[in-house]
């Protein structure tokens, strides 16, 4: 019987020796390899391993090993478990023990047979590692070099085994996790520093019990203070607010104290240097069980430089719109201006068409009546005489006709008379004749109570368009439109010719345009032109009527 007791006290002390480095924080391999070394001396020719199975729960990894050959142990480190993965992996695989007498001739171990025999390893009793939860954290196998099969030793062996190595994967485990947490955290708080630190915002905790306060190292930078030089108190805090909002701020946050409730203000601080910062200020209290407030948390964030940027922003606005104000006031004026030489063009035209009318075109009519008297006096044989005079009154009928025209075009007649549809229909012939331009031309509604300024702005804008089509639309034909209704008169001009890119802000508008655009104004109305390159050209003139 000595033998055994001696066995067993040599187990029981080796178990001890592997807690004692579990307690201690032994590496996780350091104490696996202990532990498979304990178990090996109770049996002599027998090799053990550990096997973890990885996060992923799909394939083992190596934890430890006692005498397997490095090629076995490559061999078998990272593959994935399953019905037919050999001892370990089928163990795992199943959740329970899986006893294989010999690997020579077990299909559980097709895919490592040869790896296993060419090292003489034959036997393999692999059994999974359970936590408390029940959770596979590993396995425990033996090999030996001979097919066998466990007997009741082998199996209380197991039983130490996977309980021991069950508490240091475990161990090892929380320890990783623990780790990792720790590291998480020392991540977000540096995250958090380095926010502060870019959004100049430090925090603060003020314990209401002890008057005592925390704060943030950004804090201290806002504030321009090294820690020892910042009174950890509130009146330590109230000491470096500018003395204009000292009063204010300690009225906002004693408020808020005797409600409990959040605050949220501006305020300004002074620096040791004397310079001055301005703090957007929040806090937010907690309550004791008493339902008394028993401290204060809260963020300062310095933004003297938005507020820089913002009156900047002020005085720029403010700059702008007085600038705004010259420009719209030289608007007017140029309106005005504008208004007044085209009623002062209008005037003179109207002038020169009755002088011509009037004066001009008398004169002419006197001549020509005094070139037909002096014809009849020429003695008939007289040939070239007489050729003569009938030139001179020929030339005098074409400068009444030329006469006439231009004190039609500088003031129709036929516009006061008739109306401006008539006078456009007019204008359309003469300038078919003159230009060999075919114009289609179409009215629609009544003209009778067309105000004389409505009707005297179309008629020019249709002058001024029409003649912008002679000199660069390049066309044959064109068409031209007035629809009158009750609540407005439109004209439209269209033509097919090579038309512009309306988009392009660098082509300058010509005088032609520039009148059409002031004459439509005068009138309250609104101009659109619509034009694509070689698609031709359509000016629309809408103005409103009121009745």
């Amino acid at each position: 019987m000595a033998p055994a007791f001696q066995e067993n006290t040599d187990l029981l002390d080796g178990q001890n020796r592997v807690l004692e480095l579990i307690a201690t924080g032994a590496p996780l391999p350091k104490v696996l390899d202990s532990l498979l070394g304990v178990i090996q001396a109770q049996c002599p020719g027998l090799l053990c391993s550990i096997l973890l199975l990885d996060t992923d729960g799909i394939h083992v990894r190596h934890g430890g090993a006692r005498g397997l050959p490095e090629d076995f142990i490559r061999g078998i480190d990272g593959e994935p478990i399953g019905p037919r993965a050999g001892s370990c992996g089928t163990a795992v695989f199943r959740r329970e023990p899986v006893i294989v007498e010999d690997i020579a001739t077990d299909p559980l171990w097709d895919a490592y047979q040869e790896l296993a025999l060419r090292h003489d390893l034959r036997a393999c009793w692999s059994t999974p590692v359970f936590d408390a939860q029940r959770q596979v954290l590993g396995t425990f196998a033996m090999y030996f070099r001979a097919p066998g099969r466990p007997d009741p030793r082998h199996l209380h062996l197991i039983g130490i085994s996977t309980h021991v190595a069950a508490i240091a994967i475990t161990r090892h485990q929380r320890g990783e996790a623990l780790r990792a947490a720790a590291e998480e955290i020392q991540r977000r708080e540096a995250q958090l520093i380095e926010a502060q630190r870019i959004a100049r915002l430090g925090s603060y905790e003020w314990d209401l019990r002890k008057n005592t306060v925390r704060r943030s190292e950004e804090l201290y930078r806002i504030f321009g203070l090294l820690p020892h030089e910042f009174e950890p108190t509130y009146e330590g805090y109230l000491a470096r607010v500018h003395p204009d909002d000292r009063s204010t701020t300690k009225g906002i946050i004693d408020q808020a104290f005797g409600g409990g409730q959040p605050f949220d203000f501006e305020e300004r601080i002074v620096w040791p240097d004397g310079s001055i910062r301005t703090l957007h200020s929040q806090g937010q209290f907690s309550f004791d069980e008493n339902h008394r407030p028993s401290k204060l948390v809260g963020i300062c964030q310095d933004i003297t430089e938005r507020k820089q940027v913002e009156q900047q922003l002020r005085a720029a606005n403010v700059a702008l719109a007085d600038e705004l104000k010259e420009r719209t006031r030289a608007e007017r004026e140029i309106q005005a201006l504008t208004a007044r030489l085209i009623t002062a063009q209008e005037e003179e035209r109207t002038r020169l068409a009755r002088e011509l009318h009037d004066d001009l075109s008398q004169q002419i009519a006197t001549l020509s009546i005094a070139a037909s008297n002096l014809k009849k006096d020429i003695d008939p044989e007289a040939v070239e005489a007489r050729a003569q005079s009938e030139r001179i009154q020929q030339k005098l009928i074409q400068l009444a006709e030329g006469v006439r025209r231009l004190s039609h075009n500088l003031h129709p007649a036929v516009l006061e008379y008739s109306g401006l549809g008539a006078a456009l229909k007019n204008y359309c012939s003469e300038f078919s004749a003159l230009t060999g331009i075919t114009i289609l031309f179409h009215v629609e509604g009544s003209f009778e109570s067309l105000p004389t300024a409505v009707a005297l702005c179309l008629y020019r804008i249709a002058q001024e368009a029409l003649q912008n089509v002679l000199k660069h639309a390049h066309v044959g034909q064109a068409r031209l439109a007035v629809t009158v209704s009750a609540e407005s008169v439109c004209l439209t001009i269209t033509d097919e010719g090579i038309g512009m890119d309306t988009l392009n802000r660098s082509i300058p508008q010509g005088l032609g345009l520039v009148s059409i655009k002031e004459r439509t104004r005068l009138v309250k109305g609104t101009v659109r032109i619509e034009s694509q390159p070689k698609r031709g050209t359509t000016l629309s003139v809408m103005v409103p009527l009121v009745r």
